[in-house]
């Protein structure tokens, strides 16, 4: 009888163990991002300050952004060019400038996560693209 019971619970744990187990949603849907500002191929001019605004939405969540800013120096383009334009002007710029900045660099100024949102709008206006790269403006 202690043997049948003990069995049993083991059996039961075991199924109790396996209905736990609930299969994971993968989300497989890109967020959309639409870039409001700068403009695709938007000239910037050293030692200025970038306005950079953008919408996200994601089907799930948001988990977290970051800012790249580049030339194409290496005659590469983006595969999702807004309105389907390709930059050209980048290519032929004579200093080369790039940037990363996550979103905890923003965060660390006062802005406010996105992770968990199924939609954020962010607007910075405090990336300053330097006055001189290398020692050329």
């Amino acid at each position: 009888m202690k043997e049948s019971l003990y069995l049993a619970g083991i059996i039961l744990l075991g199924a109790v163990a396996f209905m736990a187990c609930d299969t994971e949603d993968i989300d497989n849907e890109k967020p959309v991002i639409t870039v409001m500002e700068p403009a695709e191929d938007e000239e910037v001019m050293p030692g200025s300050t970038l306005q950079f605004t953008v919408q996200f939405a994601d089907n799930v969540a948001l988990a977290s952004y970051k800012v790249d800013i580049h030339g194409a120096f290496d005659g590469h383009t983006h595969h999702a060019a807004v309105n389907g334009a390709t930059a050209t002007r980048a290519a032929t710029d004579s200093v080369a400038f790039e940037k990363t900045w996550l979103e905890s660099d923003f965060i660390a100024l006062g802005e406010t996560p996105i992770a968990g949102t199924k939609q954020a709008y962010v607007a910075h206006q405090h990336i300053v693209i330097p006055a001189t790269v290398n020692g050329k403006p």
